[in-house]
């Protein structure tokens, strides 16, 4: 299946929908609830892959792309730092910020979604 965006300006994958086009916008709605705690989320999690990386990737018994597999998985989490500094940027423009915001709001997205405390 060819993925699907709502905002194509957005390379990360909190917004494109590919194999389950009946649940990434439940996903994407809870989210984008928060910018700030989504945004703090996407640090951590980065970090802790980086700093956790899956063990069984490195067993030579266990199909790999051609190549180191060590530096591949440097290559890939540089990949992921990259797209999320892109989606950082994207979301601190005010203009894309404010469609973001009025998209959500035109969809009631933040009733049926966010909580509020």
């Amino acid at each position: 299946m060819t993925k699907r965006c709502s905002l194509p300006e957005i390379s990360g994958f909190w917004w494109c929908r590919s194999t389950n086009a009946d649940s990434g916008p439940f996903i994407n709605s809870y989210a984008f609830c928060d910018l700030e705690k989504q945004g703090e989320a996407s640090r951590r999690s980065i970090e802790w892959v980086e700093l956790h990386p899956y063990e069984v990737m490195f067993m030579e018994q266990v199909p790999a792309l051609p190549g180191d597999r060590a530096g591949n998985l440097k290559k890939s989490i540089e990949g992921i730092k990259s797209r999320a500094e892109k989606d950082a940027q994207y979301l601190a423009d005010p203009k894309n910020l404010e469609a973001l915001h009025q998209g959500r709001l035109e969809r009631h997205v933040d009733e049926q979604f966010c909580w509020k405390e």
